[in-house]
């Protein structure tokens, strides 16, 4: 269906070993991952996954987990537990549960795919001079809408700081941010 988000693993072809595997890992009810795009590379005979998280304004890299005791958070937490420890981050799991949950759950998933033999990328997308009606989002929120990758650098620091992540473990190696101005004639890389 191209007019939702694809969710969780659904771009793994149906009975692909890694879908049970998942579920085991991630908890299958509340809101699973919701990817702006996945892609693919291939090169010769392999295949390897590009996951696509897309972002407008600051206030936008900032959100927690709702998931429950009684409900999915113990996974959740063993999911992340398991990420730390690959991505080298001293950080303790709470860290991880807020304020950059989105942020972190997508680098636990591609932990979960890299370990499950499944070649994969993620790609953060950071729009640079994003507008919005009045400055607000829909709930009325005030939104910071970075003009530059500079703009962007402060805020993202700070997030990757609070999950303690140093940019130096080899998983990290496969997470890259992409700053594209939304008129589309500019870019940076980063």
């Amino acid at each position: 269906n191209w007019d939702r988000e694809p969710r969780g693993l659904d771009f793994l072809e149906e009975g692909h070993c890694a879908r049970s595997a998942w579920k085991e890992f991630w908890p299958q009810s509340g809101n699973v991952q919701n990817w702006d795009a996945v892609g693919w590379l291939r090169s010769d005979s392999q295949i390897e996954y590009l996951l696509v998280e897309a972002k407008g304004h600051v206030e936008e890299i900032r959100s927690h987990c709702g998931a429950s005791e009684k409900g999915g958070l113990p996974k959740i937490r063993n999911a992340f537990r398991e990420a730390i420890s690959v991505y080298g981050s001293a950080k303790r799991v709470e860290d991880w549960l807020e304020p950059y949950y989105q942020h972190a759950n997508r680098l636990a998933t591609l932990h979960f795919l890299l370990k499950n033999n499944i070649p994969a990328r993620l790609i953060f997308i950071y729009f640079l001079g994003d507008q919005w009606p009045e400055g607000r989002n829909s709930n009325g929120q005030p939104v910071t809408c970075p003009k530059t990758g500079q703009e962007w650098e402060s805020p993202l620091k700070e997030m990757y700081d609070h999950l303690g992540l140093k940019k130096e473990s080899e998983l990290e190696s496969r997470v890259h941010r992409l700053f594209l101005h939304v008129g589309g004639a500019e870019k940076q890389r980063g």
